[in-house]
Formats: C-alpha cells, structure tokens, sequence
C-alpha cells in the first residue's frame, strides 16, 4: 500500500488546486485503496443485478484523511412540535361551509320583515294622529289657544297676542321659524319699535301661561333667540 503523505489536506485546499495538482494530491489516496476499489469492481461485475451486487459486497473500509474532518452536514431542525400538530403537519384547510336556506324559511323570513314593517307604519299612524289632537288651535278673535283639552286665553292687543296671531294662525305657519322682525312685520307693525328681546320675552310669557294649564313646558321655542316657532313634537308628519 502506498504511503500517504503527513500533509493535511483539506476540501477548500484542494479546490483551489489545479487538476494535475489535484490529481496529484488525490494520487495516494488511490494507491493506497486500490486493492479495495478491484474487490467492489469485481463484485459489481460478478453480480446479476445491481441490488444483488451491493449486497455481495463485502465490508470496506477506507481510511479517514485529514481533508475529510471538514466534511459537516447541516444539523436538521427539530420537527417534533410541528409533527404534533396535525393542521401544520397535514396543511389542512377547514373547509367553507354555505348555509343554504330553505325556501319556506326565505318565505317565513319575508312574512316576518313585512309584519314588522306593517307594525312601525301603524305605529307612526297612531303617533301621527295623537300629535294631530295636541296640535294647538289658535282663536284669532278671542285670542284662545286650544290644546291638550285646555282653553288657554292670551290678552289681546298684547306683544303676545301678537307672536300667536302669526306663530299658531295654521299648520304651515307652524311648521316655520319665524325671525323676530318677520312676525313684527306680519302684523304690520313697526319694525323699529320692535326689538328681540320684545318678542322673545313674549314667547317665554306664552310658555309660562300654557305649562301652567297643561304642564308642558316648551310649548315654543325660541333659539336663537331672535326666533320663534311651535315645537315640533306637537305637529303630526
């Protein structure tokens, strides 16, 4: 056997080795195996098949060289954890589940959006016709607010007198805001001799004369307070 030579050489020494050079270097390591490398020729030869001649191959064993000792495989993770999961191990998806209905349920489904739908416009009905009995009736000529089943008298030829006579004269009138000035000017008064704090002080007297008879409180309402107008609350949609 050929004997090799005490130089270590490893992989990345002889990859930077040119072929003769490598051929060279790799020259011992062959002599030195060649009796083994004829017997596993002569074995592969000998044998009908290839499983055949690897298993009629007997024990080799070459020598461990110094360039060998760098040869690492890469440690493999550890995959227990993941093994233990079957989602992650099998990559399985929950599939989509549809919920198909029935169509008697979409018929039952309709029926009951109708019924409710039904039942609010009754309701608004109902609150529309209770708000149509509250709404206020205003007596020109005796000056006499009518409301909640009380009679409500306002002075006439008053400042008062005056915000109802425009403020409740109908359901129109009483659906606006009236501005201080415009009220003064739908009665053909004098804008100048006006001011707001007139017409507001006013509109608080008529409040204070209706929540005595009827205990509502904000009967008009008067903001800003260079405006007037009927609460809302008392007129039907």
């Amino acid at each position: 056997m050929a004997k090799l030579s005490d130089k270590k050489l490893t992989l990345y020494d002889l990859d930077k080795l040119s072929t003769e050079d490598r051929a060279e270097a790799l020259k011992p390591i062959i002599e030195a195996n060649a009796a083994q490398f004829t017997r596993l020729a002569e074995a592969i030869s000998g044998a009908s098949s290839l499983v055949k001649a690897f298993s009629n191959i007997p024990t080799i064993k070459f020598p461990i060289y110094d360039f060998l000792e760098n040869i690492k495989l890469p440690q493999l993770p550890d995959m227990s954890s993941y093994l233990e999961n079957d989602a992650y191990m099998l990559g399985r998806i929950e599939p989509h589940v549809t919920i198909t209905k029935s169509q008697e349920e979409l018929e039952k489904e309709a029926k009951e959006a109708y019924l409710i739908d039904l039942h609010i416009k009754m309701l608004e009905q109902q609150l529309n016709l209770v708000k149509g009995i509250q709404t206020p009736q205003y007596d020109i000529s005796t000056g006499v607010i009518t409301f909640m089943g009380k009679s409500i008298e306002i002075p006439l030829n008053t400042n008062m007198e005056m915000v109802c006579r425009v403020v409740l004269k109908n359901v129109v009138n009483m659906k606006r805001k009236w501005s201080w000035d415009r009220i003064v000017e739908e009665c053909r008064e004098n804008v100048d001799v006006f001011t707001s704090r007139k017409i507001y002080t006013a509109a608080r007297a008529i409040n204070e004369k209706v929540a005595q008879e009827t205990a509502v409180k904000d009967f008009l309402l008067a903001k800003p307070l260079t405006t007037v107008q009927l609460n809302p609350l008392f007129l039907a949609k």
